[in-house]
């Protein structure tokens, strides 16, 4: 099992403005099972 407990995340902005894209996030998963978060469309991901 996996427990994810108050998660947040921040970024800077380009314009160097912080922006919270999580916050107080709780997850748990169970053996067995399969999850997947999905953002949308077009978001830059950084290279590999």
């Amino acid at each position: 099992m996996l427990n994810l407990r108050n998660i947040a995340k921040k970024f800077a902005t380009r314009a160097g403005q912080p922006l919270t894209a999580l916050r107080d996030i709780n997850l748990t998963v169970r053996s067995g099972e399969f999850i997947t978060i999905v953002g949308p469309s077009g978001v830059e991901n950084p290279p590999c």
